[in-house]
């Protein structure tokens, strides 16, 4: 397994060398054991930045445990078993990252736009880690426009005629919020590309409450229930294109 893992990120970096693309700013290894990795790479906030990333860790195993343990920076699914996680709304074990010493995680997964500014830390999504093995490799990237490859397959091509809505992210708005039995959460700018995994609602302490499949939306809105929650603020996270969207709800 240590092998495989080693021969991954060889051949992750060899293919980012021979690929061509020049607009490579860094190449930063993840250990799946280790605490918070400083890029040495600093966002100025005027660019949209782009992060990719690959690999494989591996979790020490737990025989009375169902999921499987080896893990992409996507992660293995939805947090539910540790509240010591870096970051509560983002998938177990997968590649977080956060802008500043003291900046809040967000999810990066395989990929992950950065729109601000501040030095970029990436850390595994788990606790503990000294167990873990393995690491994820992640390219980054100063300006997703500058990446472009023209006319070659794969590449990025930036186009000057694009519509409002085509630029605008997939979101969801939540109502009524406040709300006192259950609440609707509604997609908003969903295309056919459009990948949405699941929805999850949390307590103010990060424990998950609730975890709906999104195939239960239903012309793109769903109603979740939030009868005999105590009254208080609660996050709804929802996990869009690989990316963690969370927003906050209140009952009352």
């Amino acid at each position: 397994m240590k092998n495989f893992i080693r021969l991954s990120i060889i051949a992750l970096c060899l293919f980012c060398s021979i690929a061509g693309l020049q607009a490579q700013n860094s190449l930063v290894v993840v250990p799946g054991n280790s605490d918070w990795v400083d890029t040495g790479f600093d966002f100025d906030g005027n660019k949209l930045g782009f992060v990719f990333a690959s690999g494989y860790v591996l979790r020490h195993s737990y025989p009375s445990m169902s999921f499987d343990n080896y893990a992409t920076p996507a992660g293995r699914g939805p947090n539910q078993l540790n509240n010591a996680f870096p970051c509560q709304t983002c998938t177990a074990t997968g590649l977080i990252g956060k802008l500043g010493v003291n900046g809040d995680p967000f999810l990066v997964g395989e990929r992950a736009y950065i729109k601000d500014a501040g030095r970029l830390y990436l850390k595994v999504n788990d606790f503990p880690l000294y167990d873990n093995q393995g690491a994820f490799v992640a390219v980054i990237y100063n300006d997703v426009q500058s990446i472009s490859t023209g006319n070659r397959q794969g590449g990025i091509s930036p186009t000057r005629n694009v519509s409002p809505a085509a630029e605008e992210e997939t979101h969801f708005n939540l109502y009524p919020n406040p709300a006192s039995e259950s609440f609707t959460l509604e997609m908003v700018n969903v295309t056919p590309d459009t990948e949405i995994k699941w929805i999850n609602l949390y307590d103010n302490n990060g424990r998950l409450l609730r975890m709906e499949d999104a195939r239960q939306l239903n012309d793109n809105r769903i109603s979740i229930s939030t009868s005999g929650l105590p009254k208080g603020p609660y996050l709804v996270s929802v996990l869009i294109n690989r990316e963690v969207k969370t927003k906050k709800l209140v009952v009352q």
